[in-house]
């Protein structure tokens, strides 16, 4: 886990730096709590830069917050463990979503998740998450701030992580593949 993060004292996003995965708005809305937490909290980026976009590091100076969000890039997995392991949640605010693997990936840490209420996410959190409206800047921060304000919620956040995880175990997927498959052939 890198130096100057305490355990429980810091948001994760993890995401390619990318205009859709709402890096800016995510920084800015911190930037609204940091004082109402003070120090230790932290907001973590794990993900590296796309081509030349670089508005994330750019909303970082306009804020000043250089010593408040780390822009990791890339971390190694065993390090995106420890930081999921240890993270208050994952805030995961995306315009648009495909799928939304980095939920599942706090769901299977027992880390709590914060994320968009667009897209895939609200399937793929099915209820295991605070959701906010991506494109409101305050609704994230009260978010961030109702999460980390209160351990009740964020144990029962973890607990329902948990349970959503079974929907995603490899085996009872490629299980409905094999049936959606077999039901297509033999409608024909």
């Amino acid at each position: 886990m890198p130096g100057g993060l305490t355990a429980g004292k810091y948001f994760l996003t993890v995401a390619e730096w990318r205009p859709h995965k709402n890096l800016p708005r995510l920084i800015r809305a911190f930037g609204r709590i940091k004082e109402s937490l003070g120090d230790p909290w932290k907001l973590v980026v794990a993900g590296a830069a796309y081509g030349s976009y670089r508005e994330p590091e750019r909303e970082v100076q306009r804020r000043g917050l250089e010593k408040d969000v780390l822009l990791l890039g890339k971390v190694a997995p065993f390090e995106l463990r420890a930081l999921y392991e240890n993270a208050a949640a994952l805030v995961f605010v995306s315009l648009l979503e495909n799928f939304g693997y980095p939920v599942v990936e706090a769901f299977h840490f027992g880390t709590p998740v914060v994320c968009s209420n667009v897209g895939s996410l609200p399937e793929v959190a099915d209820g295991a998450a605070v959701f906010v409206n991506p494109k409101s800047e305050s609704e994230i921060a009260e978010a961030m701030l109702r999460v980390a304000r209160d351990r009740q919620l964020r144990g029962e956040l973890a607990d329902a992580g948990r349970r959503e995880l079974s929907r995603f175990d490899p085996r009872l997927l490629a299980k409905k593949t094999v049936e959606v498959c077999q039901e297509a052939a033999t409608s024909r």
